[in-house]
């Protein structure tokens, strides 16, 4: 019984999309569920979402970005056993980037074996050689093992959702 509940916990991958509020967290993973753009409104607490690739049940931790639950998500037992940790921002407004750090802090703490990908949200807005250096430099300064340029308005995921399974 004990090998069969470790085979099937092996078959989830727990990922956590995090971020600063509006950056497009929620609505990237809502319309890549839909393929169709779906503008969604604040996220308030936690949202959840799964999905199935090549056999894995992907649960996404979709937290919210307001700095008054900041609190209330890092205290959350559900950030522990996160496989991946997406920490997202707004390609059009670089001071999202900043709130990055302390996602960071708090996935040290509950989920230091959390592997880090750096998703930039809203690419369709900003020149992309002007982003990819911005996204280079703080995916460093972070310690992301990849960048992802999405865009959920152009339905443009860059392999995120399906490399997921990569990263277990």
């Amino acid at each position: 019984m004990e090998h069969i509940l470790s085979l099937l916990k092996r078959r989830i991958i727990k990922v956590l999309f995090c971020g600063d509020s509006g950056v497009g967290k929620t609505t990237l993973i809502e319309s890549y569920k839909n393929m169709q753009f779906i503008p969604q409104r604040t996220t308030i607490g936690v949202n959840f979402a799964t999905f199935t690739n090549k056999g894995y049940k992907v649960l996404i931790i979709d937290a919210a970005g307001q700095p008054r639950f900041f609190p209330i998500i890092r205290r959350m037992s559900i950030l522990k056993g996160v496989d991946i940790a997406c920490l997202c921002f707004d390609a059009s407004r670089p001071e999202t980037l900043e709130v990055l750090m302390l996602w960071k802090e708090v996935i040290d703490i509950w989920c230091p074996q959390a592997k880090l990908l750096l998703v930039a949200c809203k690419c369709d807005l900003v020149p992309m050689d002007e982003l990819i250096n911005m996204a280079e430099r703080a995916a460093a300064r972070l310690g992301c093992i990849k960048i992802y340029y999405t865009s959920a308005k152009e339905l443009k995921f860059d392999n995120l959702f399906e490399e997921l399974i990569k990263f277990r």
